[in-house]
């Protein structure tokens, strides 16, 4: 019988945090196969716009969420020119997402301006390739959306700049890759109104506004729904008191071979357990389950579960806002 792979993203996040288009908690199978590249901004604005380095963090997350063996992920930073270009590989197995890491890890150095248009046509140049001719196809942009050209770039104008801005729209549209744009806005100065016109020229349904990294589990789990079938479904939010929390969650699926449980918040929880459908402990062992902390999210991963009801519990600090 064939396995299927299904997540569900818990979502932790604090009072301030804010974003346009979230899905609160998402459970489902999927057979999908996806490849995607990040381009992401990585000019000296960002220091101002992305001082928690959500677009990094985005790459990490994703690939977390992502099935093994059916998902292609490449990357590009730029800032007034190509700063690093990595056209999307295979993540086959957990060495692959592991070294997916740790490379976005040695890439946070901000460089130069912002020519957007470069980057976009550059970014849908990697995936209009042969290699890329298969399988559902799509770009992830993270930036302010603000191009700004000065005279010590390279010859480049801002003529330059929007000539390839539309050439690049034009060939994802032609080609069927929308673009989905993630504004980064922790200093409210996002162009909102650029990053639209990117998303919807590309149809791509929506453009998201952040300025928080507890955004991102919702942010590209709607993305990742959308090319993959997976359902979606809020499953409860409160705030935290200092004590355990259970949050029930149903495999509904008897052929769901992994399903991953992410939470997402602005410090890591003081204690995570899960619970099997007898009510029994599982061990975080790497056979049975697994968890790993990042930055802004922890993952729980668990394989071959068993169909019927589990329980997720998690003791945050009281006053944690939790929104699973």
């Amino acid at each position: 019988m064939k396995k299927f792979f299904a997540f569900l993203l818990v979502l932790i996040i604090t009072a301030s945090a804010s974003f346009g288009v979230v899905t609160a908690g998402a459970v489902g199978a999927t057979t999908g196969e996806v490849d995607v590249v990040f381009l992401v901004d990585s000019s000296r604005s960002m220091a101002k716009s992305d001082p928690d380095l959500i677009r990094l963090e985005a790459i990490k997350l994703f690939s977390d969420l992502c099935s093994l063996g059916s998902t292609k992920i490449g990357f590009v930073l730029f800032g007034s020119e190509i700063i690093y270009s990595q056209a999307p590989e295979p993540i086959n197995t957990e060495d692959d997402r592991t070294a997916l890491k740790k490379k976005v890890d040695e890439l946070g150095e901000l460089k130069g301006t912002t020519d957007i248009g470069m980057a976009v046509l550059h970014a849908v140049d990697l995936l209009t390739s042969d290699d890329y001719s298969g399988n559902g196809k799509f770009i992830v942009f993270l930036s302010d959306g603000k191009t700004v050209i000065t005279d010590n770039d390279a010859g480049r104008t801002l003529d330059d700049s929007r000539s390839d801005l539309t050439e690049g729209i034009v060939n994802a549209r032609n080609a069927g890759i929308p673009i989905y744009t993630i504004g980064l806005n922790a200093n409210g100065d996002v162009d909102e109104a650029e990053l639209q016109n990117i998303s919807s020229s590309t149809y791509a349904d929506s453009t998201y506004m952040t300025d928080s990294p507890q955004a991102l589990s919702g942010i590209l789990s709607d993305i990742y729904v959308r090319h993959t079938g997976a359902e979606t479904a809020g499953l409860d939010d409160y705030t935290a008191d200092g004590e355990f929390r259970d949050t029930p969650f149903e495999i509904k699926d008897a052929t769901v071979a992994e399903a991953n449980i992410v939470i997402m918040h602005s410090a890591l929880p003081n204690d995570v357990k899960l619970y099997d459908t007898e009510g029994a402990e599982v061990a975080f062992d790497g056979t049975s389950a697994d968890i790993s902390w990042n930055t802004g999210y922890t993952l729980v991963k668990v394989y071959e579960p068993k169909q019927g009801s589990w329980k997720l519990s998690v003791k945050a600090p009281e006053g944690t806002a939790i929104d699973i």
